[in-house]
């Protein structure tokens, strides 16, 4: 509600009091500058969301914490003993906290290759409405603006560079935290020289916790046994200095600000090294703190059960600020003020991970403040007080109360399920270039493209499956850093023991492509289509494979075939359009590459387009296309080799040489 009261605004407005304020503020503005502003003169507090990448909740607070600065955060403001997050993954776990909904609505269910849609409203979108400014950002990849997270912010920091990274996934495409920080505190800076409307919502992620753990020094010396708990003491650092440069600008006091994980990490609990795979309270459980404005609730602690979706209505809530109707999480102030929750305290957790990657059963949970059930092929169910590790499966012995869970749990599926249907998925749009970078190595559209099929009953339980997940794991990290052997080796002894994981028989067809031993790339892409017939990134695989053995009309119907399975996207038409032009059909060439231009944004369309037009004869339209290409890419050598052919057929002598000079320097040529 516009222009609604604030509890936080002074209640004296007349006379000398508004006189000696206007003073005051004068004071606090010249001192502070416009950050002030944001949070002080404004009609709502401004808000600060803290979200901490891979963050356990063990690791906060107590005698020996690695948390100082949180720990003091949580001293001026409430802590949620028992936070829940609602998927142990980055990019669905944000969802969830920004939309305030579970992701059986919202719809990101897994970690890419599909975005949020439109239709999601966010908090940004909520508190820009009301007139905040709005800020975020990120410390990842797996949160770029690519998957739709950005939506309702004026300012979103992302911009990653990709191009140091050869075809890895979202983990090793970060920022460290220091470096996020410090453009956090730049921003605020240059932001705070100018007349801010409103006042600020800000987001800031840090990622560092999440593996593979390198904290820098002196944390990498000091924890040289725990690199985990190193970057963790980093962050918690990095922590420190962002509030106080929220201090310095007067952006701290006044301000509601919200602190989280988005995940907890294994460590080994359950043989789970990282997160994801399970849904133990190991990766589901999280620290949440909130610190009102002006200290209001300081140093209170709450034992009830609560969920990350609860934080967004939350904070609408402190503001007075209606909204949010999508949101399917309950405003917690009543908890705060009063210690009391309105009904059941639960919490519904879900990874579909095994599912879409692995073709293993999915899992999902219910909790309430006793006992804990995992629906699985073989069902869990746990007594937290007694057992709060989850490794005594109380299923057998409390069968009865078990199944009474089990009704909470499909009550509430059936409750907050998208009724839009399972298939209510958008797929993110990038480039073919961002595309290829990102498969992980099979993972992104996999998770994009095997979603609708929701159905569990024959499939693997995951618990039996977590040896073979781990050495997937491992031969996915060799594979990125280069030890091509290593990494075949473990997906031969994965195809061993269970030939049916997409994603195994998918990366081995790649670490083969990449040693161009392109006949065994072509018999295990076979393999990855006939586990999963659907998969676009195993047919384009495939077509690529018999392309480089010289097998155009083997790769051309895999191209035909590329184009029906995905017939909004351009890669399909790009490889026929370069078959095309490789046996002179040069005029379909041209058609086929405009195809793919209207299709999406892929580099290598253009520079197709370009060939074909130059081969026409077409030299000046040939060569606009290609320095519209190099506006874009700069550093692309070969689009400077084309554009020195170009040059040269326009007899223009001095032009092509100094794109052929480009040329040699970004290849180390001397053609």
């Amino acid at each position: 509600m516009e222009g609604a009261a604030s509890p936080f605004r002074p209640l004296l407005y007349n006379g000398a009091m508004l006189r000696v304020g206007r003073c005051f503020w004068a004071i606090v503005i010249g001192l502070a500058g416009w950050g002030a502003v944001w949070a002080q003169t404004a009609s709502k507090p401004s808000v600060v969301l803290v979200t901490i990448d891979t963050l356990r909740a063990d690791r906060v607070g107590g005698e020996k914490s690695l948390t100082p600065h949180i720990d003091a955060l949580a001293g001026e403001g409430v802590t949620f003993q028992r936070a829940m997050v609602q998927v142990p993954i980055t990019l669905p776990s944000h969802a969830s906290i920004l939309t305030g909904s579970h992701p059986l609505y919202h719809g990101l269910r897994d970690f890419g290759g599909i975005r949020l849609k439109e239709e999601r409203e966010t908090l940004a979108e909520i508190l820009k409405s009301q007139g905040y400014s709005t800020a975020a950002f990120v410390s990842s990849f797996a949160l770029d603006s690519t998957w739709g997270l950005d939506q309702g912010f004026d300012h979103y920091h992302d911009d990653f560079d990709l191009s140091g990274y050869r075809g890895v996934g979202f983990n090793a495409v970060e920022r460290r935290g220091d470096r996020t920080v410090d453009a956090v505190l730049r921003w605020l800076e240059q932001e705070g020289n100018a007349a801010s409307p409103g006042p600020l919502f800000l987001w800031v992620h840090l990622f560092d916790p999440h593996d593979p753990y390198e904290p820098p020094p002196p944390w990498k010396e000091q924890y040289a046994q725990r690199p985990y708990d190193g970057e963790v003491a980093f962050t918690d650092h990095q922590v420190g200095r962002l509030l106080e440069g929220l201090k310095e600008k007067g952006l701290y006091d006044g301000s509601l600000i919200v602190l989280m994980a988005d995940h907890g990490e294994g460590l080994g609990e359950h043989g789970e090294e990282t997160h994801g795979f399970f849904i133990y309270n190991s990766t589901l459980h999280v620290p949440l703190v909130m610190k009102f404005p002006a200290g209001e609730y300081a140093g209170k602690r709450i034992e009830e059960v609560v969920q990350s979706i609860d934080v967004a209505p939350s904070i609408l809530q402190v503001l007075r600020i209606a909204g949010g109707r999508r949101m399917q999480g309950r405003g917690l102030l009543g908890l705060v003020r009063n210690g009391r929750y309105p009904g059941r305290a639960s919490s519904y957790g879900e990874s579909l991970y095994a599912r879409f990657h692995f073709g293993w059963s999915s899992l999902t949970s219910y909790q309430d403040e006793r006992y804990k059930l995992i629906r699985a092929p073989r069902m869990e169910f746990y007594d937290l007080r007694q057992d709060p590790g989850e490794e005594d499966n109380l299923y057998e012995a409390k069968t009865a109360l078990a199944e009474q869970y089990d009704n909470l749990l499909e009550q509430t599926i059936s409750k907050f399920k998208n009724r839009e249907g399972e298939q209510d998925q958008k797929h993110a749009e990038m480039d073919e270039e961002t595309r290829q970078r990102l498969q992980s190595l099979g993972y992104v559209t996999v998770s994009a493209e095997s979603g609708s099929d929701m159905d569990d009953v024959g499939r693997a339980d995951p618990k039996d499956k977590i040896e073979i997940f781990s050495k997937v794991r491992r031969a996915t990290i060799s594979s990125e850093e280069g030890d091509l052997q290593r990494s075949i080796q473990l997906l031969r002894e994965v195809n061993g023991k269970d030939p049916d994981i997409y994603s195994a028989r998918y990366l081995l067809g790649l670490n083969y492509f990449q040693q161009n031993s392109y006949m065994l790339a072509v018999s295990e892409f076979k393999e990855a289509i006939r586990v999963f017939p659907e998969s676009a990134d195993a047919v384009h695989a495939l077509a690529t494979a018999y392309l480089s053995l010289g097998l155009e009309e083997e790769a051309l119907l895999g191209f035909e075939q590329l184009t029906r399975l995905e017939p909004e996207r351009p890669r399909g038409y790009v490889g026929r359009g370069g078959i095309a032009l490789k046996e002179k059909r040069l005029r379909e060439a041209e058609q086929l590459f405009r195809k793919a231009l209207e299709m999406g944004d892929d580099n290598r369309a253009p520079v197709g387009l370009g060939r074909a037009l130059v081969a026409q004869g077409d030299l000046q339209q040939g060569l606009e296309v290609f320095l519209s290409v190099l506006a874009r890419y700069p550093n692309m050598a070969e689009i400077h080799q084309l554009l020195a052919y170009t040059y040269r057929q326009m007899d223009r002598p001095q032009e092509a040489r100094r794109h052929q000079a480009a040329f040699q320097r970004l290849t180390g040529s001397q053609r």
